[in-house]
C-alpha cells in the first residue's frame, strides 16, 4: 500500500529578496564612487563626471523592463555562463589598460584621456 503525501511546497521569504537586490545594487554604487572620485580627481568635469556615472547605472534603471524577457528566455546556466563570459572578456580588457604613471595626462591610456574621450562636450555628442 502507498501512502500519498501532500506535494511539497517550496517557498520563500519575501525578505530574502531584498538581501538579493542588495548584493545586486551594491557593486553599482562601490563603482559608481570609485569611478567618480578617480575621474574627478583626473580633472574632468563634475558634470560630465556625472553623466557618465547615470549612463552606467541605465541598466538598473529600467530593470523592469528587461527582467521579464531574461526570466522567460533562457536556462540559469546559459544565463550565468553567458554572464560570467562577458565579466572574463571585459576582465580581460582591463588587462590592457596602463597604470597610472605609465602615460603623462592627456596622453592615450591616461586617465584623464579616457575621461576626455567618454565624456560629453558642450555639442551634446559624445
Amino acid at each position: 500500500m502507498q501512502i500519498m503525501s501532500e506535494p511539497r511546497v517550496t517557498s520563500c521569504a519575501p525578505m530574502l529578496f531584498f538581501f538579493l537586490h542588495v548584493c545586486t545594487a551594491w557593486p553599482v554604487g562601490v563603482v559608481g564612487l570609485a569611478l567618480g572620485s578617480s575621474l574627478v580627481k583626473a580633472g574632468v568635469p563634475v558634470q560630465q563626471t556625472a553623466t557618465i556615472i547615470t549612463a552606467s547605472t541605465l541598466a538598473f534603471t529600467v530593470e523592469f523592463l528587461w527582467a521579464p524577457i531574461v526570466d522567460s528566455s533562457f536556462t540559469r546556466r546559459t544565463w550565468y555562463l553567458a554572464g560570467a563570459t562577458m565579466m572574463c572578456a571585459c576582465l580581460a580588457m582591463l588587462l590592457d589598460i596602463p597604470s597610472k604613471g605609465q602615460h603623462s595626462q592627456g596622453q592615450p591610456g591616461s586617465l584623464q584621456y579616457q575621461g576626455e574621450r567618454l565624456s560629453i562636450g558642450r555639442s551634446g555628442s559624445l
